[in-house]
């Protein structure tokens, strides 16, 4: 896991169109949105990034894609913002 923090701007340029789990996630709580965090793992895939990174059990984390979602990559009720 990499512990630097990291802007969400910073991290689509680092690992464009790929799934990244972030941890110790800034949030804007007035929005769902969030401004940045620590990697904790990344994948082109998001079921390999869930399956291949390892959470501390109560640890507050966040699953964001840096590219534009397809059809395959959304969730049943998301949409893109």
């Amino acid at each position: 896991m990499d512990t630097t923090r990291m802007t969400w701007e910073d991290i689509k340029r680092a690992y464009p169109d790929e799934w990244v789990l972030l941890v110790d996630v800034d949030a804007d709580p007035s929005i769902p949105r969030v401004r940045g965090g620590k990697v904790a793992g990344h994948s082109k895939s998001r079921k390999e990034v869930l399956a291949s990174t390892w959470l501390p059990p109560g640890s507050g984390w966040a699953l964001k894609y840096t590219g534009r979602p397809t059809g395959a990559d959304l969730l049943p009720g998301q949409g893109h913002r």
